[in-house]
């Protein structure tokens, strides 16, 4: 298991199987370092917020021919699966890659399931626009220029109005 699991590049954090034995699921992360802004609490208090990372992890589908191939396997401390140094070291050619997200109101489904909107981790409130959700997508992407697409949210939450109580005389107490 990888104990200091912070890089740039995107790597190979775990292989899951799924339900057909010849095809498994990569688990990809890249850790980004955040623009230091002005009033920003990372670049004034970094010893409280810490490094100001923004954490990306994205989900790939590949078959066991593509693992052997470019010799995929799980990062650990002492030996850290770059997934773009895999598939160059087989290709003899320099290939980049990154976790691009995608910020949008439309949910995905599937069977037996549907996406999650993203919520605020301290409040568990649901994050939206305008009383929209938002539903963060993630990928990871050869085209370098491919860039992020956020929705800013609303800065307020609205809270859910309290139901009205009815005065009735039917009670029979």
């Amino acid at each position: 298991m990888l104990v200091d699991n912070t890089t740039e590049k995107v790597r190979v954090d775990k292989i899951l199987s799924t339900k057909n034995p010849n095809v498994f699921t990569l688990e990809l992360r890249q850790e980004i370092k955040k623009p230091e802004t002005s009033g920003d609490l990372g670049f004034f208090m970094p010893g409280i917020v810490g490094s100001n990372l923004e954490k990306r992890v994205a989900y790939r589908n590949v078959d066991d021919t593509f693992i052997d191939m470019y010799k995929i396997h799980e990062s650990e401390d002492d030996s850290i699966c770059y997934f773009s140094d895999s598939i160059s070291a087989v290709t003899g050619t320099t290939v980049d890659c990154k976790i691009v997200i995608e910020e949008t109101h439309t949910q995905r489904t599937w069977d037996g399931g549907s996406q999650q909107p993203k919520i605020n981790p301290k409040t568990m409130d649901v994050l939206s626009k305008n009383g929209k959700p938002i539903y963060r997508n993630t990928w990871v992407t050869f085209d370098m220029n491919e860039q992020d697409t956020y929705i800013a949210h609303d800065k307020a939450v609205v809270a859910q109005t309290a139901p009205a109580v009815t005065v009735t005389d039917d009670i029979p107490f």
